[in-house]
């Protein structure tokens, strides 16, 4: 959203001890990847980010993150995502990561 990356969690355990400390940080993601037997690799695409984490506090921002995250991945089950949502809205952490730089890197075999 916004060419904001976000991401939700619980609102407890070190990852959020340590951006609670410092909010810099790093996030990647494989996009695609395949064995190639035959030549000893992988073709792949990543995407490596790297930024600052907010806490979303906002509750009208963080609604509305969680329920794209429920219409995006789960098409056809938005009434039970919505469920859930209201279910665990004030159990669950929401961090937003404000982008500094991404990176992309691919190699096809």
């Amino acid at each position: 959203m916004d060419d904001k990356l976000y991401i939700h969690s619980a609102p407890y355990g070190y990852k959020i001890e340590c951006l609670k400390r410092d909010p810099k940080c790093c996030f990647s993601a494989i996009i695609s990847a395949e064995i190639i037997p035959s030549k000893i690799t992988a073709a792949f695409e990543s995407v490596v980010m790297t930024g600052t984490a907010v806490f979303v506090e906002d509750r009208a921002e963080k609604q509305a993150a969680l329920e794209a995250f429920v219409t995006q991945k789960h098409h056809g089950y938005e009434e039970v995502g919505f469920k859930m949502i209201e279910k665990m809205f004030d159990k669950t952490a929401l961090l937003r990561i404000d982008p500094i730089s991404t990176t992309g890197k691919a190699y096809k075999g």
